[in-house]
């Protein structure tokens, strides 16, 4: 199939078949970088924010706890009143953070309103003990603190604990998602990498096989051609432009071939003196090899012509020899009477 395309299909085909390769590790690429992408953006914009809000509500409430034991343990009415505002500070940071938390956050719905429920259930005892101790009655303030606000305060804190663990739950899934992701793209994009090498590979392979020994034989054969041997072959035979090359040279060693055997043959029944030849082998001379065949029609025309005349010139010198040949007989003949002639005289003139 690859030997009966054009060349510039064959070229077309191969980097074609590189060129998707490539585009499809780009694909592959950009997909990856951007789940990988969306991912990060969600742990940076979403996981770790929520994660650090937690983590900053917990440590308010902790916080808010620890400045409310103080203030109970606490003797100076001025150092529990810096307490309490401390904890009252910690307990508006708790409600801020909860909030932002709250419109950011993936967490189950029912959880969060648990965690709201909870702080609101705290709040009004966090204000109470407050209340008691500015007042000074500190035992009830303690019991109130024992007795409702620890067991609040853990609920809560339980809450949070669940939420922080879901949260780095999350973290470690978004890690591993762009982990896993980023591995498979490596998988794929070397396996893409090394498929696009072994198919330019194979492909050089191949073009090289379709191309390289045509081009060859053509080039043994025109060496040949041009050292005047004509028995040089071509073999190769298809629908490419070398096919084509290849067949014009068929044809060409054809032509020459026909055309050297024909004047051969000429040639040599002129050397026999056969002056009627045939000069009807046309198709041969073809282009500007037709100047050759009339020359050729040229030659024997004036060869034939001369020939002729010579052979009329000859006839006639035949003829005039022959009348030379019997005068000459005629001559010696009367010479030879003359001769007779005179003994005879001579014969008389003795006797007289």
């Amino acid at each position: 199939m690859i030997k009966n395309l054009k060349l510039n299909a064959k070229l077309l085909l191969s980097f074609g078949i590189i060129l998707l390769m490539m585009i499809l590790s780009v694909g592959v690429s950009i997909y990856s970088l951007n789940r990988i992408g969306a991912e990060t953006e969600q742990f940076a914009y979403k996981t770790l924010p929520n994660t650090v809000s937690v983590w900053q509500i917990r440590r308010n409430m902790v916080s808010a706890q620890r400045n409310i034991l103080s203030a109970l343990l606490s003797e100076n009415q001025k150092d529990i009143n810096e307490y309490l505002g401390l904890a009252d500070e910690d307990a508006e940071q708790i409600f801020t953070t909860f909030d932002s938390f709250s419109k950011n956050t993936r967490t189950d719905q029912e959880e969060l309103a648990s965690l709201s429920d909870s702080f609101n259930k705290v709040l009004p005892v966090h204000e109470q003990i407050s209340d008691l101790l500015k007042k000074g009655e500190k035992e009830k303030a303690s019991d109130l603190y024992f007795t409702q606000y620890v067991a609040l305060f853990d609920e809560s804190t339980n809450i949070l604990i669940n939420i922080s663990d879901e949260q780095e739950l999350r973290a470690e899934a978004q890690t591993d998602i762009a982990n896993s992701t980023l591995t498979s793209s490596r998988i794929i994009l070397i396996a893409a990498v090394v498929l696009a090498i072994s198919l330019a590979l194979l492909i050089m392979i191949i073009l090289r096989k379709a191309i390289l020994p045509p081009v060859q034989e053509i080039h043994t054969a025109a060496q040949e051609l041009s050292k005047g041997n004509l028995s040089a072959k071509v073999t190769y035979d298809g629908k490419d432009e070398i096919g084509e090359l290849s067949n014009s040279i068929k044809k060409l060693v054809s032509i020459i071939s026909g055309i050297i055997a024909d004047l051969d043959y000429k040639l040599s029944e002129l050397g026999n003196g056969n002056f009627t030849i045939d000069c009807s082998s046309s198709e041969l001379y073809i282009g500007d090899f037709a100047s050759l065949q009339t020359s050729i029609i040229k030659i024997i025309n004036q060869l034939s012509s001369t020939l002729s005349q010579i052979n009329q010139a000859s006839e006639q010198v035949s003829d005039g020899s022959s009348q030379v040949s019997s005068g000459a007989q005629a001559l010696a003949q009367g010479a030879t009477e003359q001769a007779s002639s005179i003994q005879e005289l001579s014969a008389s003139i003795a006797e007289v």
